[in-house]
């Protein structure tokens, strides 16, 4: 997964919405991970901020992981994927 903007005002929750159904809902996976240099210091803080958990550290790396079923992008989606509903007649 990677996600690329050109400025602050793109980063809309439409924008990570579509981000996270990506890997969990289309894809069906059940977590994704980021490795992500330490000198870039505010995509770390991004990291965080959108919800991945810290795994691994090196001494030139952040590894990251967020489960499906902890990514609060998906609201209305249950363990990354779509809830099936019927209508009754």
């Amino acid at each position: 997964m990677h996600v690329a903007f050109d400025n602050e005002h793109a980063l809309t929750r439409q924008l990570w919405r579509a981000a996270f159904e990506y890997p969990f809902v289309s894809c069906g996976k059940e977590a994704i991970y980021g490795l992500t240099p330490k000198h870039l210091t505010e995509a770390l803080a991004m990291n965080r901020k959108l919800g991945f958990r810290q795994l691994v550290e090196t001494i030139d790396a952040v590894m990251f992981e967020m489960k499906a079923d902890e990514c609060r992008w998906l609201k209305g989606v249950e363990h990354g994927r779509q809830r099936v509903t019927t209508i009754t007649t």
